[in-house]
């Protein structure tokens, strides 16, 4: 999907388990499940497979037994560092949330979605596209990646 909408022409790149470097500490940094980056990332690089905010365009992160620290943590963690857009695959509650406009440590506008719907990625990322709900919650009978969740929910890119 994400080729098919012109994510390359776009100079922008999806990728798995890629680190967004915080800065605040020695070991700062979140792995989103999956992310949409700027082409040229690798110039970016902090350290190890961390890269800086700035080539982050978005971010998804898939719950999992844990699911508060992905819709409250990584919430306030991804808008402080300006994330312009988090999707969180909320397994629990059956929705896919789409956060953007990071003030500070919340994001302004916060849209909910749910099954039999498609997200419709905001045009700040660079790319038309639109991510099924029901393939980022379960994802389809082949789990391509391997990473439960966050293998399946790839099969929307």
């Amino acid at each position: 999907m994400f080729r098919q909408a012109g994510g390359r022409e776009a100079g922008r790149k999806a990728l798995p388990g890629i680190g967004v470097w915080l800065g605040t500490g020695p070991d700062d940094y979140a792995e989103p499940d999956w992310a949409i980056v700027d082409a040229d990332y690798k110039d970016a690089l902090v350290t190890k497979n961390c890269y800086a905010q700035s080539v982050f365009r978005l971010v998804l992160e898939v719950t999992s037994s844990n699911w508060g620290n992905d819709l409250v943590t990584k919430a306030e963690t991804y808008a402080e560092a300006g994330i312009p857009v988090y999707v969180i695959a909320d397994r629990k509650h059956g929705e896919v949330l789409v956060l953007t406009d990071p003030v500070g440590d919340s994001c302004r506008t916060r849209s909910r979605y749910e099954r039999g719907h498609n997200v419709i990625v905001p045009q700040s990322v660079g790319v038309s596209l639109e991510l099924p709900v029901d393939v980022l919650l379960d994802g389809t009978a082949t789990d391509r990646l391997g990473q439960g969740g966050a293998g399946r929910a790839a099969d929307a890119f």
